[in-house]
């Protein structure tokens, strides 16, 4: 008999809080205090319903505060400040959706404005907090989690969690989504997913 989605992510969540509870996770020497959660896309929906209950686990249970950034909030800010969100809506007819994915990507990439506004935002989080990055879904097309990966692995001074829809390649590679092709060399820790 297969296992219920929600026992399955259960299960993710439950090696993730043992993980959490390591005292060496912030070690340098120990490895990336970075993961990332790997789960189908058709389970976007389970983990939205199951992450408040998942959150009061580790605070109720291990005592341990958790702060969710959504990925999806820091990306619309950006494109807000930007002030071409009229210009793209007068726009849209005469252009293809292509062409306004890659305008809106220009904002997000102009200076790592994405990718510095995400790290911002984690660094102010303050220590001992677990950081639960979420709405990884959205940034398709506009953005990856690697490159902000990348920064994090050398400045975070807290655990940090990509909740990530996609597949598991091997030991370090993900398929984002499922359908966009394998990426290896995730130098963080992959948690669930398919194997």
């Amino acid at each position: 008999m297969p296992i219920s989605t929600d026992k399955q992510l259960d299960l993710s969540f439950e090696e993730l809080r043992k993980r959490l509870l390591d005292p060496n996770i912030l070690s340098p020497v120990h490895g990336s205090s970075v993961f990332y959660f790997v789960y189908e896309p058709g389970m976007i929906l389970s983990v939205r319903r199951m992450m408040p209950g998942w959150i009061s686990r580790l605070k109720n249970e291990q005592g341990i505060d958790v702060e969710t950034i959504s990925l999806a909030e820091v990306m619309w800010k950006l494109i807000d400040q930007s002030g071409r969100w009229d210009e793209w809506l007068e726009i849209e007819k005469e252009f293809t959706t292509e062409q306004i994915n890659e305008s809106v990507s220009s904002v997000l990439q102009q200076d790592n404005a994405f990718i510095n506004a995400v790290v911002d935002r984690v660094l102010a989080v303050k220590a001992g907090t677990v950081v639960f990055l979420t709405d990884v879904e959205l940034l398709h097309p506009y953005a990856k989690t690697k490159p902000i990966e990348g920064v994090l692995h050398n400045k975070a001074q807290t655990p940090v969690i990509f909740f990530y829809p996609g597949e598991r390649t091997g030991q370090f590679g993900l398929k984002f989504l499922s359908f966009y092709p394998e990426d290896q060399g995730y130098r963080s820790s992959l948690i669930g997913g398919i194997e």
